[in-house]
């Protein structure tokens, strides 16, 4: 069954009309690997309020956290079932590769059947055959719509097959989403026309905690939480190295969490910790954070750390913001465009251990200046986007996706608007 909007009146077959925002339309999202299922869910759950049909596809056996949510645990079976458990890493890796081709195929066939007005995907893992699944729908007038999550595929941290083919996947599609300004700027600057490539903005993710920030006070220590999946472009040597900084009596001021999946070696941050004495001051939890775990993390947290490389969107800097907590992050151009000018964080320049030392030695002396920013952030919870308007976003990009389409993949005129509802230029 898929997700609709309760309320709406039936609309059959028959495609939205321009005063119904959604309605009626029928949408595949496609998530093979759940890159992003909490972005994915509350994309599905705002495109289903303003009366859309839609359908998520994602990785066999993960369930949606939002039971309401219609998704079919279609791809990597065997990976991720009993085959792979058995397996090495490297191996299950070749094994999804290999289920990728047929499994799209099946979706194809799946989607066909029911009609599908648009083709919206999230995740192209395997680019060299993600296009023939593009092509396919091209061909029959369904637009495609790709969001770019990463505008710096992987962070930059992947090559081989994840990315081969990717510049002919992405101009294979009819539109492109980016998340922020600076991610358009990007995608430009590769030439990709300006009407192809639309900002439409991440909203809050819920990490499942309504309660407000503790009091500060000097009486405890601060509570900071780093949580997600562990990369490289995440920063934690960054932040190890300058809690390494700190002295004595700083570090008994804080309590650091540092908790998520491991994607690379941590035996170089765990010898920092007993070389530099910071087991005291330092929590590592590696594995996976249930979500009842995130809540009560967050829910103890008087900050999150968020010392990153670089990343377009991010799902935590999006979920402090809708938990009310207020960030420490370095100032890549995503962050400074969220938290900039004091709304919610306080940010250093990236991968500067000594700045971020200083930063955080301040906080151990004087945490109360964490009480504005708490303030701060639930001013920009107000004014971060609905996921109800970004849906509407959306839909205003299959809008212009379709006339593309319509137009047999020809370039629109340069003044057509973008989702944000201004020039696209």
């Amino acid at each position: 069954m898929l997700v609709e909007s309760p309320t709406r009146p039936q609309s059959g077959d028959s495609r939205p009309s321009a005063d119904r925002a959604g309605d009626g339309l029928r949408v595949a999202l496609v998530d093979p690997g759940d890159f992003t299922p909490p972005y994915d869910e509350a994309l599905a759950r705002g495109l289903a309020e303003i009366g859309c049909r839609v359908r998520l596809w994602g990785m066999s056996g993960r369930p949606p956290a939002d039971p309401a949510i219609a998704k079919v645990r279609h791809f990597y079976s065997l990976g991720n079932g009993r085959l792979g458990r058995a397996l090495p890493e490297a191996l299950v890796s070749l094994v999804k590769g290999l289920e990728h081709g047929p499994q799209l195929a099946a979706m194809a066939r799946s989607l066909e059947r029911e009609g599908i007005h648009v083709l919206h995907i999230q995740w192209a893992p395997l680019p060299l055959l993600d296009r023939r699944l593009v092509e396919r729908f091209t061909r029959r007038g369904v637009p495609v719509v790709f969001t770019v999550h990463d505008s710096r595929p992987y962070n930059g941290t992947r090559g081989g097959p994840v990315v081969w083919g990717l510049d002919r996947f992405l101009a294979s599609v009819d539109a492109l989403i980016v998340h922020t300004a600076e991610a358009r700027e990007r995608m430009l600057a590769a030439g990709h026309a300006p009407e192809r490539v639309h900002h439409v903005p991440s909203g809050p993710i819920d990490l499942g905690t309504a309660t407000p920030p503790r009091p500060i006070t000097h009486d405890r220590p601060l509570e900071l939480l780093m949580f997600g999946a562990i990369k490289p472009y995440k920063g934690v040597d960054i932040l190890l190295a300058a809690l390494a900084r700190l002295q004595p009596r700083q570090r008994a001021r804080l309590r650091v969490t540092i908790a998520g999946r491991v994607f690379m070696d941590l035996t170089p941050m765990r010898e920092l910790i007993a070389r530099e004495g910071l087991a005291e001051t330092v929590e590592l939890r590696p594995g996976y954070v249930a979500d009842a775990e995130v809540a009560r993390l967050v829910a103890r947290a008087d900050a999150l750390l968020l010392p990153y490389r670089l990343i377009d969107a991010s799902g935590v800097a999006m979920g402090a913001i809708a938990a009310g907590r207020p960030v420490v992050a370095s100032a890549i151009p995503s962050f400074a465009e969220l938290f900039g000018g004091g709304r919610g964080g306080i940010l250093f320049p990236p991968e500067d251990v000594e700045a971020l030392a200083r930063l955080l030695a301040d906080l151990a002396e004087r945490p109360e200046q964490l009480v504005p920013l708490a303030r701060a952030m639930a001013e920009l919870r107000r004014a971060v986007p609905s996921w109800d308007e970004i849906a509407r976003r959306t839909v205003a990009v299959y809008a212009a996706a379709r006339e593309r389409r319509r137009a047999g993949g020809r370039a629109l005129p340069a003044h057509a608007p973008d989702a944000a509802g201004g020039s696209a230029g």
